[in-house]
């Protein structure tokens, strides 16, 4: 004996006429203007947990300042579209043609308010709202067929009020979890730089999905099993994989990550060994000097006695050179970066090279003083290696270093009177072979830093720029206003 099992949905088509009878039949009983505020309040409160998911993902780096001002224009927006959207059910009255459109098109303001504020690439924002859109579609069918299974309906104005109230009671359930999965939702930034890749990354969940999108924009309210279930079942299948894709995709970058850490470990490793050389021949310098100075002490306590004054003073004159050839100067509160700078600026000085260091540092460094003391060694190297090639009368080297408020900026000039090659990223190949590119690309990688060459009128100029507290996502931009503004502030050349 076979049973067969029947679901019958008691909703009939109905016209446009009966469709605002009906909604005016609601409003009597709910109040003459309560339907249409309550319709519109649930729709705009749906759209703001589901803007809330989103910026869990996009706002894990962003200061306070930002996300005050995030919140406050989709405030704004939800207060605004309840009006909005109360005005036009108003004046066409609740049927699935306004509901869908409402809640299809409603998060557009919310998207660019987010687009405008934060400084992520455009392709990283369209990714969220396509894997926004996906849960949205899950959320909402999950409910419509709960509310078909479950309660008895009569008319569209009903189901869209059940199916509205439901929808935002699922978004809220499933808060603390989208909360969560959305939180490691974006893969790494790389992939979004790429193009076109990044563009096809970025629109793939919303390609997917576009099929049942396209049924649920046709104007009609019910839907049948099949079509419904399908579109339950493709975003689960969809978040699911992505899910497992992302975490192993995380694991390779894991250890690309580690890969890269044990070279910069490397090469801090030998920035320890050079600075720790330098205090070790500064200590030997000192020993060999207080020996001498007891033969010079006793020296000069001779020719005093002889009241010969004029070789005294040659004597005093001669062992403060010494002194000097020894010293570490001061440009700022990191030892560290002292000693490079010293080590540095001493070897271009040796080889006849002028040099005009202008170093504003604060007291407190955000940027690590290994990193940079070992990116300033290797590019002073190889910005000294060109002055030399120059003739004795053109061979200068100026070095700019400040950081102020968030902004950091580097720049180096030196003489370069032939025009210099340049590898893939137009930076010049004598800074950037062995050491130098090592250690300016992982200074680029870690701090998201962008760096500019530019050759003219016999002198090369390397501008670099990076922001400590930057919210991370996309390629840091040099603000060359803001680093123009820092550069003059010392007295730029």
């Amino acid at each position: 004996m076979k049973l067969k099992v029947e679901v019958a949905i008691d909703i009939k088509p109905q016209t446009a006429a009966e469709m605002l009878c009906t909604f005016r039949r609601y409003k009597s009983l709910f109040g003459m203007e309560r339907l249409s505020l309550i319709l519109a309040t649930l729709i705009a409160a749906a759209q703001l947990s589901e803007t809330y998911l989103r910026r869990t993902a996009l706002t894990r780096r962003t200061s306070a300042e930002v996300k005050r001002r995030l919140w406050l224009g989709s405030a704004l927006w939800s207060v605004a579209s309840i009006a909005l959207y109360k005005s036009v059910f108003d004046g066409f009255g609740v049927n699935a043609a306004v509901y869908k459109a409402m809640f299809m098109l409603g998060w557009l303001p919310h998207f660019l308010i987010e687009s405008a504020l934060l400084s992520r690439g455009f392709a990283q924002h369209v990714f969220l709202l396509s894997m926004g859109a996906t849960l949205s579609l899950f959320q909402h069918s999950t409910a419509a067929t709960i509310i078909l299974l479950t309660i008895t309906v009569k008319s569209d104005a009903e189901l869209i009020l059940m199916e509205a109230a439901g929808y935002l009671i699922i978004s809220v359930l499933f808060l603390p979890i989208g909360r969560r999965y959305f939180a490691e939702l974006l893969p790494a930034r790389e992939l979004f730089d790429l193009r076109p890749t990044g563009i096809y990354i970025a629109i793939m969940p919303l390609v997917i999905i576009s099929g049942s999108l396209i049924q649920l924009a046709d104007g009609v309210l019910v839907h049948s099993w099949a079509e419904r279930l399908s579109r339950i079942y493709l975003p689960v299948v969809l978040l699911f994989f992505y899910h497992y894709i992302l975490s192993a995709a995380n694991s390779f970058y894991a250890l690309q990550k580690l890969r890269r850490n044990k070279q910069r470990l490397e090469e801090q490793l030998g920035g320890l060994k050079r600075y720790n050389a330098l205090i070790r021949e500064n200590q030997r310098q000192v020993s060999v000097m207080r020996h001498d100075l007891r033969h010079s002490y006793n020296l000069l306590y001779a020719l005093l006695e002889s009241g010969n004054v004029a070789k005294a003073r040659e004597l005093i004159i001669t062992q403060e050179l010494l002194l000097a050839a020894t010293d570490i100067q001061t440009f700022c509160h990191s030892p560290m970066i002292n000693a490079a700078l010293t080590v540095s600026l001493r070897h271009a000085e040796e080889a006849g090279v002028k040099v005009f260091p202008q170093i504003k540092l604060p007291a407190k460094l955000e940027t690590d003083e290994l990193d940079l003391a070992l990116l300033l060694s290797n590019v002073l190297a190889g910005a000294t290696a060109e002055n030399i090639k120059q003739a004795e009368p053109a061979r200068e080297l100026s070095i700019i270093l400040r950081h102020e408020a968030e902004q950091c900026v580097l720049e180096i000039s030196f003489d370069a009177a032939e025009p210099l090659s340049l590898d893939a990223e137009g930076l010049p190949l004598s800074l950037t072979e062995n050491h130098g590119k090592d250690s300016l690309q992982a200074f680029m990688e870690e701090y998201e830093a962008c760096a500019v060459f530019s050759q003219q009128d016999g002198k090369a100029h390397l501008l670099m720029s990076w922001n400590y507290t930057n919210g991370g996502g996309g390629k840091n931009k040099i603000d060359f206003l803001l680093a123009t503004k820092l550069l003059r502030g010392i007295g730029g050349r």
